[in-house]
């Protein structure tokens, strides 16, 4: 699948690099793209960024843009992809951080990204596909994150409970968790986790991609579902009553609650606003 946000296509990687030779440059900036309410720019260093311990290796970042209209202490979490097309098997490599880290950028650092994406003796070997005659293709996906850590797990008495507001694209949004389950026949002996739209605007709706998870933190098989819907006035509320049996949670083998710390996190990318005349 294509790289849902930004793909930058090279169709002479050979000149691409004696161009930035030529300027004395080791690295090219693409150009401004949007991604989840924010601008951002690639940045690819086709020798590796050597400074980062990339000598041998593609380096790949992405740069936050523009951000001088952003609050004072303003914080953005984000999760991404790197793209790398195989151009023999018409697919593309996806390359993730290690761990699938949730990245912060602040006023002190407005980039991130892995220096070490393709050895170079990869990327050059026609064979592979990433390189082929002197063409190569790359791509990335940002996604806003969101983390909520509940602790003191076994003493939560309430039936429901919600995040703090938090701001991803033009809107606020909040997670709703029932540690019990919710009301409903489907959420008995159940997790229940709901993303909802906190400040609806009347007569729009929100096309959002999301994805909730409880963090397995033994290992990396986290709990994940992903959805794709329109939020309204109507329906503020998208997520899943039967999200993970509770007896899965209180199974420490399991390692969803460590220390009777509950971690979910959210993943959502805004993909567009509809507004309903009248």
């Amino acid at each position: 699948m294509r790289p849902a946000h930004y793909t930058l296509k090279i169709d002479s990687f050979s000149s691409f690099v004696e161009m930035l030779k030529k300027t004395g440059s080791n690295s090219y900036k693409s150009e401004t793209f949007e991604a989840c309410g924010h601008k951002w720019k690639l940045s690819l260093y086709p020798n590796g960024d050597k400074e980062r311990n990339g000598a041998g290796y593609l380096s790949l970042f992405f740069i936050l843009q523009e951000t001088s209209d952003l609050p004072l202490g303003w914080e953005i979490n984000a999760n991404f992809k790197f793209f790398v097309f195989d151009q023999v098997r018409d697919k593309y490599l996806t390359i993730q951080d290690a761990g699938e880290k949730v990245r912060r950028f602040n006023e002190m650092n407005k980039e991130w990204g892995i220096a070490r994406l393709l050895s170079q003796y990869v990327f050059n070997d026609a064979k592979r596909g990433y390189l082929v005659q002197d063409k190569c293709m790359f791509g990335v996906e940002i996604f806003h994150s969101i983390h909520m850590e509940s602790k003191c797990f076994s003493t939560l008495s309430n039936e429901t409970y919600s995040s703090d507001e938090f701001a991803m694209g033009s809107y606020k949004w909040k997670l709703l968790f029932y540690p019990k389950g919710d009301c409903t026949q489907e959420g008995r002996r159940n997790v229940s986790i709901f993303l909802t739209l906190a400040d609806v605007k009347t007569a729009a709706r929100v096309h959002a991609e999301f994805t909730l998870s409880i963090k397995n933190q033994k290992d990396k098989e986290h709990k994940k579902l992903t959805g794709n819907q329109f939020f309204s006035t109507s329906t503020p509320i998208w997520g899943w009553s039967a999200f993970l049996p509770v007896d899965d949670l209180e199974d420490s083998a399991k390692g969803f609650l460590v220390q009777d710390t509950l971690i979910i996190e959210a993943e959502i990318n805004p993909l567009s606003t509809l507004k309903c005349l009248t």
